[in-house]
């Protein structure tokens, strides 16, 4: 500006590209969907069009859960409107109040976006890609169950081959049975995503003192 005023400006922008499951395989709920709340998986496609097991779902119909797609609930494939005005002013300034003090300045805008982790807790456990699979033991046989690798068959004679030993036939989708019981477990998110932000300041002081000293003060502030 002049040989005692310097003012640097900036403006940031950020826009932050929703997350998505390589195979679709996240979902979240829809409560003003027609006939009651639904669950909403990613995609515009079928449920089990990336390889998800049509018995999962049919067991979750079964039990009352209703599912649709990001395009029936009207939402983009993601599940995720991404705001997109973050826009970040930045400003620093210094003066130079005589040959021996300067004052300092400096504001900002600082966005970030939810973190991939949080993502992944808020999608991988909802219905119905996170259910679980009880393994019924021998109540009189006191021997510890162990994994065996490679797989063997199971020493339990009430349990089918290789489910004590994690073997291919663990779990049988085909088998499955899920009932409600009291209700459903889900993380549901808003899809209108606003970004997380802070607003970040600062002024510093600065002083030169004889005998080659110096002084600063500052306060800074979010």
């Amino acid at each position: 500006m002049n040989r005692r005023l310097t003012l640097n400006l900036g403006l940031r922008y950020e826009y932050w590209s929703p997350f998505s499951d390589k195979r679709n395989q996240s979902a979240t709920l829809d409560l003003k969907a027609a006939g009651g709340p639904a669950v909403v998986f990613a995609g515009n496609g079928s449920i089990t069009s990336q390889g998800f097991p049509q018995a999962v779902v049919d067991a979750y119909t079964s039990a009352g859960l209703r599912f649709e797609s990001a395009k029936q609930a009207g939402l983009p494939s993601s599940l995720w409107n991404m705001q997109k005005s973050n826009f970040a002013p930045r400003v620093g300034m210094a003066f130079k109040v005589d040959d021996n003090t300067v004052i300092r300045g400096a504001y900002g805008i600082y966005d970030w976006v939810m973190p991939l982790v949080q993502y992944h807790q808020n999608t991988r456990r909802n219905p119905p890609f996170s259910y679980s699979y009880v393994s019924s033991v021998d109540n009189n046989d006191s021997t510890a169950a162990e994994l065996v690798f490679p797989a063997g068959g199971s020493s339990y004679a009430n349990q089918s081959p290789n489910a004590r030993t994690f073997g291919n036939n663990f779990i049988t989708p085909g088998a499955l049975s899920i009932s409600k019981n009291g209700g459903w477990n889900i993380l549901p998110w808003d899809p209108n995503y606003k970004t997380q932000m802070a607003q970040e300041w600062n002024v510093t002081l600065e002083r030169r003192l004889p005998y080659l000293l110096g002084a600063r003060v500052s306060y800074v502030g979010t």
